[in-house]
């Protein structure tokens, strides 16, 4: 008998806060608040809806996926902490995405058909700076995640790219196709759902995001005592 496998997929890394659904392969929800720093607010109450609007409960999950970054530090953190809660025991299982790899594997498909094989994703993080990183057209890692101001970006100019991410409109060329701007939970989930059947788990109690750099608060010089 084949296992039908149901995954929530839990998206905080950028400024939006979003869930999704799958049952049975397919996607069947997804809820997204563009709302800037609500996470904490709003995360809760939409696992909540999702799963009562499709009639599943906790104990219906097989997994919880979840983004591990890069992205915002306050965002992933509280993704990271209601994720480890969800999955206390080990069940359901926790399933780590990282953000770059979601999108590249969402335009995998597409890279293919277009005979392209080279994704770019590129993602907002501070100012005129972005995380970025290339991938085959399967979504293989070809290089480690990288910050850069987005005009210090090589390009390799010889062969056409496809270009994904919050970041795109910041990123020109003659020889780059440039796709969807954002990262979505459903991306989150459909990868989730590939590491799920590979057996490709992480213990609640040693995950922790990917925050990529070291978070320094600003401290606002009148306030201090």
């Amino acid at each position: 008998m084949t296992e039908n496998i149901v995954i929530l997929s839990i998206e905080t890394s950028g400024t939006s806060c979003g869930v999704a659904l799958s049952n049975d392969n397919k996607i069947i929800a997804e809820y997204v608040v563009y709302v800037p720093n609500q996470h904490e607010r709003l995360l809760a109450e939409l696992i909540n809806r999702i799963l009562k609007d499709n009639n599943f409960t906790i104990k219906d999950l097989s997994a919880v996926a979840v983004s591990s970054g890069p992205g915002s530090f306050t965002g992933l953190r509280i993704g990271a902490s209601v994720s480890k809660g969800l999955c206390f025991n080990d069940k359901p299982k926790l399933i780590s995405v990282t953000t770059l790899e979601a999108l590249a594997f969402n335009y995998s498909s597409l890279a293919k058909q277009l005979n392209i094989n080279k994704i770019l994703v590129a993602d907002n993080s501070h100012k005129d700076i972005c995380y970025f990183q290339f991938f085959d057209s399967s979504a293989k890692a070809l290089s480690d995640v990288d910050m850069k101001e987005y005009k210090n970006i090589n390009i390799p100019q010889e062969e056409k790219v496809i270009v994904c991410g919050s970041s795109v409109n910041f990123i020109n060329a003659d020889n780059i196709i440039k796709m969807q701007e954002k990262i979505l939970p459903s991306y989150i989930n459909i990868l989730a759902l590939k590491f799920y059947k590979e057996g490709k788990f992480t213990k609640p109690e040693d995950f922790e995001p990917n925050y990529y750099y070291d978070f320094n608060p600003i401290i606002n010089k009148s306030l201090e005592i």
